[in-house]
């Protein structure tokens, strides 16, 4: 009876003791999981196969995994992420409180899906010289280094906080989706424009030149190549810089969705503006300072119908409809 009772004190010591080293320094064979979200995804998927929520995975359990997919599990840290070094393909969509993503260990990923990571600013592709795709809509990224991804072909940065893309080494882009964020500079000059199948940078009013192969390349428009109204196609920077005082001044702002229910977001290029919401009967039922980039505006108490809006400036007003369902 001694002895049963002596064995049983020696192996909660033992799993006490493994369970003190993650996060840390993990027992040999091991990887640390601290996030309990993210270890219960990988026992649910078989990943973890040890199936005891403990903090930690067998090592051996994750090197040869060809892909990981996560999603919406409420995950706050993928730290473990590191050990499934083999897989080409990654996603961990709408886990909205990760802050930080580390893919430095996973040198072989060729798609990457972060989509919904509302939270996510920090993310480092410099060792993932592999990626073809990446899905990072809807994050909350103001830079992004792809300058050793030079093998991307789809690229979804949508809705961002992105200032400043360069894109004139990605000779194998077909894909790109900019739209909704923050950018001052977008330089398309990769010598490939003709390959492009799809283009979106509409709702960066600060985006005054993009910098592409051929301004007057009849696919721009055909195509269409999708850009704001504040946005001229130029060749070079001599062309950038004579753009008129006009064109740059120009306000244009965005509604969307439309129709909408619920929320709706203001994208202006006027620094200080106000927006007037005014009803059928021209009745005025909202108005809001709005800023220069992204706002967002809650119209659930509305009755559904159709709405004017106006953006008024210094020295303009703009008009738009808003339908309301």
């Amino acid at each position: 009876m001694k002895k049963t009772t002596f064995s049983i004190v020696c192996f909660f010591v033992m799993q006490l003791s493994l369970l003190a080293q993650c996060p840390g320094t993990p027992p040999v064979g091991y990887t640390c999981i601290p996030d309990a979200n993210f270890e219960q995804a990988l026992i649910d998927f078989g990943y973890d196969t040890e199936g005891t929520l403990d903090g930690q995975m067998l090592t051996i359990d994750a090197v040869s995994r060809p892909t990981l997919s996560i999603i919406n599990r409420s995950v706050l840290d993928f730290t473990g992420v590191e050990a499934f070094a083999s897989i080409t393909s990654l996603d961990v969509s709408y886990n909205p409180g990760i802050v930080t993503l580390d893919t430095s260990s996973n040198t072989l990923l060729e798609s990457l899906n972060t989509e919904g990571c509302t939270a996510l600013a920090n993310l480092d592709l410099t060792n993932n010289t592999a990626l073809t795709s990446i899905n990072l809509f809807n994050n909350d990224l103001s830079a992004l280094d792809l300058s050793n991804n030079l093998s991307l072909e789809t690229i979804n940065i949508k809705q961002n906080q992105l200032t400043s893309l360069d894109f004139s080494n990605h000779t194998a882009l077909t894909s790109v989706d900019v739209k909704n964020n923050m950018l001052t500079f977008l330089d398309m000059r990769n010598g490939f424009n003709s390959n492009i199948t799809f283009f979106d940078s509409d709702f960066n009013p600060n985006l005054i030149c993009l910098f592409v192969d051929d301004s007057s390349a009849p696919y721009l428009t055909t195509l269409p190549w999708i850009i704001s109204f504040a946005t001229t196609f130029v060749n070079n920077e001599a062309e950038c810089n004579t753009l008129s005082t006009e064109n740059i001044d120009r306000v244009s702002f965005h509604l969307y969705p439309n129709p909408a229910s619920d929320l709706i977001y203001i994208s202006s290029s006027a620094s200080d503006a106000s927006l007037e919401l005014y009803d059928i009967n021209g009745k005025q039922v909202i108005t809001k300072s709005i800023l220069l980039g992204n706002n967002t505006l809650d119209i659930s108490k509305l009755n559904a119908g159709i709405y004017i809006a106006k953006l008024l400036t210094k020295n303009s007003v703009e008009t738009t409809k808003l339908i309301v369902d």
